[in-house]
C-alpha cells in the first residue's frame, strides 16, 4: 500500500475544493426529492429512469448512447488539450482514495509512517469500513432510493436480509469499496484502468501535461551546499526527491511522461515549495512537451481538438433535437394470435392488445383512434374498447394495457391484400395516439397493424 507524503500548496487547495463539491453532490442528490419521488433516481427493476423533469422509458434507450457518447467525447477533446485532469480531479477512484487518505491522517498522525501502531492501524482500518458502508449506501440509493432503504432498516431490522436483496448487495460492495479504495489503492490507476493505457492515443506534442523542465533542471544537484563555481555546472533541481515522495502512484515525473501519472498536480506543488526557497520558479508544471523541449509555444487549435470538437457539438446538438421532439406518450400495437378475425353482422371483428404509457409526471388524457393506412374503399368504421374509455386517463408515469376490438365494414378490394391463407384479405391500419381529439393535434403517436377480413 503507497501511502504518498502529504503536500500543500495552490493546486492541493483547488483539488480539495473540487473532491468536496464533488463528495457533497454525491451524498446529497439521492436524499433530494422531485414531487414524491428521488430527483435521480435510476429504476432498473421497473426499467425507468428518473430525472428532474423527465423519466427515460426502456424504448428510448437512444438516450443512453447519446449520453455516452458525449460523455466520451468530451473526454477525448479535453484529453487532447490538458491531459489526464479527469484521473487526477474528478475521477471518483481519485477522489474517494484522497478523502480515505484524509481520514487517515485525521485518525493517526502518524498515518502512512513506519512508526504507526498497531492500534492506529485498526482505528483507520475501521473508518475506512465505516466510509465504505456510507459510499454504498449512497451508491446503492442511486439505484433503489435511499429514503425507501433508510424506512426498511428501520422498521425490519435485521429482517430485512430475508426480506430484500440489496442489503446483501450493499456488503458485497462495501467490501469491494474498502479493498479498492483502502488497500488497491492507485494501483488500480496504474494496472487496471483502461484509460490508461489509450490515453496515449489522445495526446500530442501540444497537449497541456504536467511535464519536468529539463533543460533547467539538468543535471542534478548531488548536495545543496555547493561553490559558486559548482553551482554554475548543475541544473535547478536540488535532488530533494519530494516530487516522487508526494506522488500517489510513485513514479518519478523527472524521467518523461508516464502512464502512471495521473495529473493529480502534487509534484508540482512539491517542486513548486522546493524551488521558493531558492526563489525560482517551479521545474515542474502544466504546458506542452513543445514548451519543455523545445520552448514552442502550445496550439489549442489544431486536427484532432477541432475534429473532437465537430463531433461533440454535432452529438450535443442531436441529443438536444432529440429531448425537444421527444413524444411525451408511447404506444404499442400487438394483434391478438389466440382469436382468429370473426366476420359479425357482415362486420370483420379483429381483436389488439394495445399498451399505452404516459411518460409525464402529470397525469393526461389521451384519444386513441383507428384509421386505414391506405386509400381505397376499405374502411374501419367503429372503435370499440372492452375496458377503459376514450379519451384514456392515466396518471403520471401510468402504462396501461388497454384490449382493443376493431370492427370494419368491407368495401372493395382496392388497398386490400391477400395473405396466406386462403379466404382472406388483409389492410393495413393505423392507430393513432394523441393528446386532442383535434385532427391537427401537435403531439401524436401513430403504430400500424393489419386488419384481416375473413371470408
Amino acid at each position: 500500500m503507497i501511502v504518498a507524503r502529504y503536500i500543500t500548496g495552490k493546486y492541493a487547495v483547488l483539488r480539495r475544493i473540487v473532491r468536496v463539491v464533488l463528495l457533497v453532490s454525491y451524498l446529497i442528490v439521492p436524499w433530494i426529492n422531485w414531487g414524491d419521488r428521488p430527483m435521480v433516481l435510476l429504476d432498473i427493476a421497473s426499467r425507468k429512469f428518473y430525472f428532474p423533469g423527465a423519466v427515460f422509458w426502456p424504448q428510448e434507450f437512444y438516450f443512453l448512447w447519446f449520453v455516452v457518447a458525449t460523455l466520451g467525447l468530451a473526454l477525448f477533446l479535453f484529453t487532447s488539450l490538458f491531459g489526464r485532469m479527469w484521473c487526477g480531479w474528478a475521477c471518483p477512484q481519485t477522489v474517494y482514495t484522497e478523502m480515505f487518505d484524509a481520514f487517515g491522517r485525521i485518525v493517526s498522525p502518524r498515518f502512512g509512517k513506519a512508526s504507526q501502531k498497531m492500534w492506529e492501524k485498526i482505528a483507520v482500518h475501521s473508518v475506512w469500513v465505516l466510509a465504505s458502508a456510507v459510499l454504498t449506501f449512497h451508491f446503492i440509493g442511486y439505484f433503489v432510493g435511499v429514503r425507501a432503504m433508510s424506512a426498511e432498516i428501520l422498521t425490519s431490522g435485521p429482517a430485512i436480509f430475508t426480506d430484500q436483496a440489496w442489503p446483501y448487495f450493499w456488503l458485497a460492495t462495501t467490501g469491494l469499496f474498502y479493498f479498492d479504495l483502502g488497500i488497491f489503492r492507485h494501483n488500480f490507476c496504474v494496472y487496471i484502468c483502461p484509460y490508461a493505457r489509450f490515453q496515449s492515443v489522445m495526446l500530442d506534442r501540444d497537449s497541456n501535461v504536467i511535464a519536468y523542465d529539463s533543460h533547467r533542471g539538468e543535471p542534478r544537484r548531488r548536495s545543496k551546499k555547493l561553490t559558486p563555481e559548482e553551482e554554475a555546472s548543475f541544473g535547478d533541481c536540488t535532488g530533494c526527491t519530494k516530487c516522487v515522495q508526494v506522488c500517489p502512484t510513485g513514479i518519478d515525473i523527472r524521467e518523461g511522461l508516464q502512464v502512471a501519472c495521473i495529473n493529480c498536480a502534487h509534484c508540482v506543488d512539491a517542486c513548486t515549495d522546493e524551488m521558493s526557497r531558492f526563489g525560482k520558479e517551479t521545474l515542474v508544471g502544466f504546458n506542452s512537451l513543445n514548451y519543455f523541449e523545445e520552448r514552442k509555444k502550445s496550439r489549442l487549435l489544431r486536427p484532432r481538438t477541432v475534429a473532437y470538437a465537430a463531433l461533440l457539438l454535432a452529438v450535443i446538438g442531436a441529443f438536444t433535437a432529440a429531448l425537444v421532439n421527444r413524444t411525451p406518450f408511447q404506444l404499442s400495437v400487438v394483434r391478438d394470435r389466440n382469436l382468429p378475425p370473426l366476420l359479425v353482422e357482415n362486420q370483420a371483428q379483429n381483436y389488439y392488445n394495445v399498451d399505452v404509457m404516459n411518460m409525464r409526471e402529470r397525469p393526461v388524457e389521451l384519444y386513441l383512434s383507428v384509421e386505414t393506412a391506405e386509400a381505397g374503399e376499405t374502411r374501419v368504421t367503429q372503435l370499440n374498447q372492452i375496458v377503459g374509455e376514450n379519451p384514456l386517463r392515466l396518471k403520471a408515469n401510468e402504462h396501461r394495457p388497454v384490449r382493443v376490438i376493431v370492427q370494419g365494414v368491407p368495401g372493395a378490394e382496392s388497398g386490400e391484400r391477400t395473405s396466406a391463407a386462403a379466404g382472406r384479405r388483409s389492410v393495413p391500419v393505423r392507430f393513432v395516439l394523441k393528446e386532442s381529439a383535434d385532427e391537427a393535434a401537435a403531439d401524436s403517436v401513430t403504430k400500424e397493424s393489419m386488419f384481416t377480413i375473413p371470408e
